[in-house]
């Protein structure tokens, strides 16, 4: 089964290798104490820092999954007031966490299958902390780096939190723009699901270490426990050891390949997404303005329903995703990440072209 749905999705070829591989080393039973471990963890530091061209500006924390990092980056004592664009489910999920938090909010909303292009007038000057999904997983919307650029430019003291669970690697990521990032490993990556990846810019960290109590260092997962265990390479406490093997193995992998290729590719397939759709009777892009429509989750509407192209492509071993929430049987989401070829993207793409649903 070829899996195109937006996470989990397709895994990465070597993924399988790796994990026989790791099984044979019994990377599963290592103490996350050990020099091995330290090295694992390492290597996942050391491989971002060239994948992402992050230019040893950030420090890199494991937790269980992306959710977990959008409820720790909101703990945060130096974050008093966020401000949340929100055009879809993931954004909206953000907002609703600061709001469980009792954090001071703004929310500023587009409908869904819009993009954010405000004027900067709109975002509140006392607010601390910009948070922003770069690409909306259930729309299929993307923020144009451009715009997450202008923001900083414009307003360097704001902090900005950006979600790329789906965008990072194959979209464009400027860490000089961005204070925090975070992402899951299920998506861009091809792995399978169970850890999440905080990326903090270092000025920014050491701002929250100072305003940190030393009594967080008990907390659960907080920042001052994640740096004082991960300035050695460790954990606070048994992290997803294999998970983070195979992280730091698939970014070896990309390295090889080269992330510019990776991402021309991913437009490349994209462009053949977008054309097989414009030739469908019964397909229309569910984001209007080419510069928000999404090169790694495609949302493209159904006339006549999502489920028969759903099923018909399931007989033909291949998975697409259903339209998310309310949009669920008028939609269909194609993802397009690293893991997915060229050729498994012409093959899904002649697929729904022999057929009208």
């Amino acid at each position: 089964m070829l899996f195109f749905t937006p996470g989990p999705s397709q895994l990465y070829p070597t993924v399988k290798k790796h994990i026989n591989t790791a099984l044979d080393l019994d990377i599963t039973s290592i103490s996350h104490r050990s020099d091995q471990y330290k090295e694992i963890h390492k290597a996942v530091v050391d491989g971002l820092d060239e994948l992402l061209n992050l230019n040893d500006q950030y420090t890199v924390f494991f937790g269980g999954s992306a959710t977990e990092m959008m409820e720790r980056v909101l703990q945060i004592r130096l974050v008093k007031h966020s401000v949340h664009l929100v055009n879809g489910a993931f954004s909206k999920r953000f907002y609703q966490i600061a709001r469980a938090e009792n954090l001071d909010t703004t929310i500023l909303s587009k409908k869904d299958g819009n993009g954010f292009d405000m004027p900067m007038e709109e975002i509140p000057g006392h607010a601390d902390v910009l948070c922003l999904t770069h690409n909306e997983t259930s729309t299929g919307v993307i923020t144009p780096l451009s715009f997450i650029e202008s923001v900083k430019l414009k307003s360097p003291k704001l902090k900005i939190i950006l979600d790329v669970v789906s965008s990072i690697p194959v979209i464009p990521f400027n860490a000089a723009a961005v204070d925090c990032a975070f992402f899951s490993v299920q998506k861009g990556f091809g792995l399978p699901s169970g850890l999440g990846v905080l990326l903090m810019k270092n000025t920014f960290l050491q701002d929250v270490l100072t305003a940190d109590d030393l009594g967080d260092d008990e907390r659960y997962h907080s920042i001052s426990s994640w740096y004082k265990y991960g300035s050695k390479y460790q954990t606070p406490e048994t992290p997803n050891v294999i998970g983070i093997y195979l992280l730091g193995k698939i970014i070896h992998d990309m390295i090889a390949v080269g992330i510019d290729k990776i991402r021309a590719e991913t437009m490349h397939k994209f462009n053949l997404i977008k054309k097989m759709v414009q030739a469908h009777p019964d397909l229309s892009m569910f984001v209007g303005l080419e510069k928000f429509q999404s090169p790694s989750v495609s949302t493209i509407s159904v006339k006549g329903g999502s489920q028969r192209i759903v099923s018909k492509l399931m007989t033909e071993g291949m998975q697409v995703g259903f339209g998310y929430g309310k949009y669920k049987m008028d939609q269909i989401r194609i993802a397009n990440f690293a893991a997915h070829s060229i050729k498994d993207i012409e093959t899904l793409c002649d697929a729904i072209n022999n057929e009208h649903f």
